[in-house]
């Protein structure tokens, strides 16, 4: 199972609102002009191994990945 949620951080205070995942809708487009906010995507993977003679799940495993966009130079330049 694959789960992607967006997230939007401003990075002079650290508040993070959830933009997009596949539970919640906040903004299907959201816009980052209007304030100074980086967006993050983070996706999380659900791996299972079955025993294909018992059926019986032999082991799980769940991990992230996290990425995000460079910030125009022109942000980069204001940042800080």
């Amino acid at each position: 199972k694959k789960l992607d949620t967006w997230f939007s951080v401003n990075p002079r205070t650290g508040v993070k609102h959830e933009v997009l995942s596949f539970d919640k809708v906040d903004r299907t487009c959201p816009l980052t002009d209007s304030d100074e906010s980086i967006l993050l995507g983070k996706t999380e993977y659900n791996i299972l191994m079955f025993d294909s003679k018992s059926k019986e799940k032999q082991w799980n495993i769940t991990f992230f990945d996290y990425a995000s966009t460079a910030m125009e130079s022109e942000r980069v330049n204001s940042y800080g």
